[in-house]
């Protein structure tokens, strides 16, 4: 069940589930050219959508870490999280999709160099 269509009583603002899984979840940044209608719900999933996808490569490349605590760029659920923190501090106000994926990119090659390039350049 989707979160929002539990909330909302039965219709909902996200139209796939989050998922890796394209069949499950279709959108991609490919799919920003053909959604309708186009609005920010529609949008901001496909970038929730990025970042999930995002967070589930760098785990499968990186171990996860139990302790909440630790800020290591060696575990993927941290290094995820401080790569889009850095991110979006590197990045202008109301930036475009293509903004906020170099600011992301950017925060990489501070963090890790070219290490994990393949995790965070393979997201649909």
């Amino acid at each position: 069940m989707l979160l929002d269509k539990y909330v909302m009583a039965g219709w909902g603002i996200c139209h796939f589930p989050y998922l890796t899984n394209q069949v499950t979840n279709p959108f991609s940044y490919a799919s920003l050219n053909s959604i309708r209608p186009y609005n920010h719900h529609t949008t901001s999933t496909v970038w929730a959508s990025i970042l999930y996808e995002l967070y589930w490569n760098l785990l499968e490349t990186l171990p996860f870490q139990l302790d909440l605590y630790s800020a290591s760029p060696n575990h993927g659920k941290t290094l995820a999280l401080l790569l889009v923190v850095i991110g979006l501090k590197l990045q202008s106000c109301r930036p475009t999709f293509i903004m906020a994926c170099n600011a992301i990119m950017q925060a990489k090659e501070l963090l890790t160099q070219d290490q994990n390039k393949c995790a965070v350049t393979g997201v649909h």
